[in-house]
């Protein structure tokens, strides 16, 4: 993490990752998917000039096991002097919004003692990026020079969640045409 900054590189979260797997009890595996910047730089989809303020999760498996996690990531935060929050999980809202079929895209990061970490692949980050469509995300999907597949892909998952999420029908209009803005 730079200091001055408050901003996560991709080598940054991968040793945050393996400091909470160590910190976790004996037991079984937990496992976790990373969305947003953080999954971008760890799989590199993302250029490694790009930064991220925290690590958004979702999907914890088992679900019972998220606070035990976030301890986990408070004693990390102080070991490695880490802003608190480093380890996110309000990402959660985006939960319902994530792709069909994302986990036999996802990629898998590692194995960090009982933390199984995976990461969103490149597909379904694209196209929660499009739906998010804040600064941030807008200029990730610049540097990430977006196909006409993955254009394609984004739209029909827009158009799929028109119908899924009713109540945010005006960010998804809003989402669709920042898309075929990019195609032209």
């Amino acid at each position: 993490m730079n200091s001055n900054t408050g901003q996560f590189h991709g080598a940054v979260i991968r040793q945050a990752l393996a400091a909470l797997g160590d910190e976790l009890r004996q037991g079984h595996a937990i496992e976790i998917l990373v969305i947003g910047g953080a999954a971008g730089l760890l799989t590199r989809v993302l250029p490694p000039v790009i930064t991220t303020s925290d690590v958004d999760t979702v999907n914890f498996r088992p679900p019972g096991d998220v606070e035990e996690v976030l301890h986990a990531a408070e004693i990390v935060s102080e070991k490695l002097q880490l802003a608190r929050g480093w380890l996110s999980v309000d990402a959660g809202l985006y939960a319902s919004a994530i792709p069909n079929g994302w986990e036999t895209r996802r990629v898998r990061i590692g194995d960090f003692g009982r933390l199984l970490v995976y990461a969103l692949g490149r597909l379904d980050l694209i196209a929660m990026k499009f739906y998010a469509h804040r600064e941030v995300d807008l200029e990730h999907l610049n540097r990430m020079n977006v196909t006409a597949d993955e254009r394609l892909f984004s739209k029909d998952y827009l158009q799929k969640l028109y119908d899924k999420l009713p109540d945010e029908r005006s960010k998804i209009d809003l989402a669709l045409r920042i898309l075929e803005d990019c195609g032209s």
